[in-house]
């Protein structure tokens, strides 16, 4: 019985989709016996195939048969005459050339006639055709634009090159990949501003988000004119009721003198947050860096100030060892440092502790005299009571907050490590910032709103 229901419905969707077309012209005629030619010589080359290598082939054959026949269709629909003037922004624009341009798209290349306009003598020229389908720089349509810029943003070009070749069936240049990908990256981190008002300022935060975390770290990078230079990162965080992470939000900046761009940004994202969500907890997690506390300070003075957990024990562990360095002393070592660790997190007064603990063991210790035990002890005992104010970790897991920065030093390596310092990689500040900004966007999920938002000013 169910089989012959199955049959019944495939014998309707069959009698529905079977009807008559008559053709209105001699290029619809010749299109419609093209597309009976292309199934025939599909339903061979299908046939013939009889293994998974000459299958790959034959569907390869076919549909690029029947990309031909769509290219053919989009050049012949794109053939509309366009007026000679254009009223745009109480603006005349007048047409004053009219040409064919080739434009690639994930099924090859089509070939369209339109116009450029101006609107005074030697002005600037627009082509509304572009405009109205967004193309992107390297004359990409946005279908394969943005995978290109995606997969360039992501992987060297040269590799995303054959990638993208092996999944479409046509050559990609590198370099035009390079350009186009530079270009709108570039072009997005103008609009940033624009973007953040119209687009960004309305997303709302989580509506389980009880917390918002703020962190700030810097990596160096190598530029190909600049040698070394430190790229900003800072990351966003909403946790819910139980301390549990449910999104982040990825800022990067490429390196400048006192950080200026990333730290307007980060006030304005957290001011637009706060704006929708006061109730939200405010935290800020940082290594201890001192340019970066008293910044971060200044900008968010209500905010619940840390130190990275994991920094302040590598500290501990540091000075540790600096107390007893033998062989033979690390199994207690190790037992101290532990229950060190456990004072830190349990107890309110958990870094007055543990300095005054350290403090002691460094007068019974027997370092043997060693004077460069002796200062590698002082720096971090010195570390850690300057960090001391901003250790209140048993505080902070009561209100089940956040007391690691992992979040933004796993940022800096997805966004500059991953990409930006990949072996034998050299960049302008242009192409890194363009590929940075766009990471950015990617691992925010902005990227697609991005896209968006730039191809409505565009077309403006």
């Amino acid at each position: 019985m169910a089989y012959c229901c199955r049959m019944a419905r495939r014998k309707e969707v069959r009698q529905r989709k079977t009807f008559r077309v008559v053709a209105k012209n001699e290029a619809e005629q010749a299109a419609a016996e093209a597309a009976i030619r292309a199934v025939r010589e599909a339903k061979s080359r299908l046939k013939a195939a009889q293994d998974p290598e000459s299958s790959l082939k034959a569907y390869r054959e076919v549909f690029s048969d029947f990309d031909s026949m769509a290219r053919d269709a989009i050049e012949a629909a794109e053939d509309d005459e366009e007026p000679d003037s254009v009223e745009k922004d109480d603006t005349l624009w007048r047409a004053v050339l009219q040409s064919e341009q080739t434009y690639r798209c994930t099924r090859g290349e089509i070939r369209v006639r339109r116009k450029l306009y101006r609107a005074q003598r030697n002005g600037p020229t627009r082509c509304f055709f572009e405009e109205k389908r967004g193309v992107l720089p390297g004359n990409f349509l946005p279908d394969l634009g943005r995978v290109v810029v995606e997969a360039v943003a992501e992987m060297p070009a040269e590799r995303a090159s054959k990638l993208l070749e092996a999944a479409l069936g046509h050559p990609l240049s590198t370099a035009t990949m390079k350009r186009t990908t530079t270009a709108v990256g570039m072009a997005l981190q103008d609009e940033e501003p624009a973007f953040f008002e119209q687009v960004l300022r309305f997303r709302p935060a989580p509506a389980s988000a009880k917390a918002l975390v703020i962190s700030v770290d810097g990596l160096s990078l190598y530029l190909r004119t600049e040698t070394w230079k430190q790229a900003a990162v800072a990351t966003l965080s909403f946790l819910d009721g139980k301390g549990r992470r449910i999104e982040t939000i990825r800022l990067a900046e490429m390196p400048e003198e006192g950080k200026g761009t990333l730290w307007r940004r980060l006030q304005r994202e957290v001011a637009a947050i706060v704006e929708q969500r006061p109730d939200l907890k405010l935290e800020v997690i940082i290594d201890g860096a001192r340019d970066l506390r008293l910044k971060l300070q200044e900008l968010f003075p209500n905010a619940i100030h840390l130190t990275d957990f994991f920094h302040v024990t590598e500290h501990l562990a540091a000075a540790l060892w600096a107390l007893y360095p033998r062989a033979s002393d690390a199994a207690p070592r190790e037992t101290l440092w532990d229950w060190l660790r456990q004072l830190l997190r349990r107890r309110d007064d958990g870094a007055e502790s543990v300095c005054r603990i350290l403090e002691q063991r460094a007068l019974q210790a027997d370092t043997g005299g060693r004077k460069w035990a002796k200062s590698e002890f002082a720096t971090h005992l010195a570390y850690l009571k300057s960090q001391s104010p901003f250790m209140s970790y048993a505080k902070a897991r009561r209100a089940h907050l956040s007391i690691g920065s992992g979040v933004v030093e796993a940022a800096c390596k997805t966004l500059v490590t991953q990409r930006l310092k990949v072996s034998g990689a050299q960049w302008t500040r242009p192409g890194a910032g363009a590929v940075l900004h766009l990471r950015a966007l990617s691992q925010s999920d902005r990227l697609n709103d991005a896209f968006i938002h730039h191809a409505a000013r565009v077309a403006a």
